[in-house]
Protein backbone atom coordinates (compact mmCIF):
# COMPACT_ATOMS: atom_id res chain seq x y z
CA UNK A 1 0.00 0.00 0.00
CA UNK A 2 1.01 3.67 -0.84
CA UNK A 3 2.15 5.74 2.11
CA UNK A 4 -0.60 8.02 0.05
CA UNK A 5 -3.13 6.01 0.55
CA UNK A 6 -2.46 4.93 4.20
CA UNK A 7 -2.31 8.59 5.34
CA UNK A 8 -5.46 9.72 3.01
CA UNK A 9 -7.31 6.71 4.57
CA UNK A 10 -6.23 7.04 8.22
CA UNK A 11 -7.70 10.66 7.78
CA UNK A 12 -11.05 8.08 6.59
CA UNK A 13 -10.59 10.37 3.46
CA UNK A 14 -11.66 9.08 0.00
CA UNK A 15 -9.47 9.89 -3.48
CA UNK A 16 -12.06 12.36 -4.79
CA UNK A 17 -11.64 14.10 -1.44
CA UNK A 18 -7.71 14.04 -1.17
CA UNK A 19 -7.89 15.75 -4.72
CA UNK A 20 -10.13 18.29 -3.45
CA UNK A 21 -7.93 19.25 -0.70
CA UNK A 22 -5.09 19.46 -2.30
CA UNK A 23 -6.43 20.92 -5.42
CA UNK A 24 -5.33 18.00 -7.68
CA UNK A 25 -7.17 15.87 -9.77
CA UNK A 26 -8.70 12.25 -8.63
CA UNK A 27 -6.71 11.04 -11.69
CA UNK A 28 -3.28 12.11 -10.05
CA UNK A 29 -4.32 10.60 -6.68
CA UNK A 30 -5.09 7.62 -8.45
CA UNK A 31 -1.73 7.39 -9.88
CA UNK A 32 0.27 8.19 -7.59
CA UNK A 33 -1.08 5.91 -5.01
CA UNK A 34 -0.57 2.99 -7.69
CA UNK A 35 3.28 4.56 -8.59
CA UNK A 36 4.33 6.23 -5.77
CA UNK A 37 5.43 9.90 -4.56
CA UNK A 38 8.44 9.18 -7.59
CA UNK A 39 5.97 10.55 -10.35
CA UNK A 40 4.84 13.73 -7.97
CA UNK A 41 6.03 17.22 -9.11
CA UNK A 42 7.31 19.18 -5.91
CA UNK A 43 4.56 21.67 -5.88
CA UNK A 44 1.68 18.95 -6.04
CA UNK A 45 4.00 17.02 -3.29
CA UNK A 46 3.68 20.20 -0.93
CA UNK A 47 0.00 20.58 -1.92
CA UNK A 48 -0.73 16.94 -0.94
CA UNK A 49 1.30 16.59 2.16
CA UNK A 50 0.01 19.84 3.53
CA UNK A 51 -3.24 18.44 2.84
CA UNK A 52 -2.80 15.26 4.86
CA UNK A 53 -0.78 17.11 7.51
CA UNK A 54 2.68 15.44 7.34
CA UNK A 55 5.92 17.03 5.72
CA UNK A 56 7.05 16.16 2.41
CA UNK A 57 10.19 14.53 3.43
CA UNK A 58 7.57 12.27 6.10
CA UNK A 59 5.94 11.59 2.59
CA UNK A 60 8.88 11.10 0.28
CA UNK A 61 10.29 8.79 3.48
CA UNK A 62 7.46 6.94 3.86
CA UNK A 63 7.57 6.03 0.58
CA UNK A 64 10.85 4.70 0.09
CA UNK A 65 10.47 2.68 3.69
CA UNK A 66 7.86 0.94 2.35
CA UNK A 67 10.04 -0.61 -0.90
CA UNK A 68 12.67 -1.55 1.05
Amino acid sequence: MSEIRRLREGCGWSMSRLAREAGVSHAAVSHWERGGVANMRLGCAIRVAEALGVSVYDLVEGERGRRR
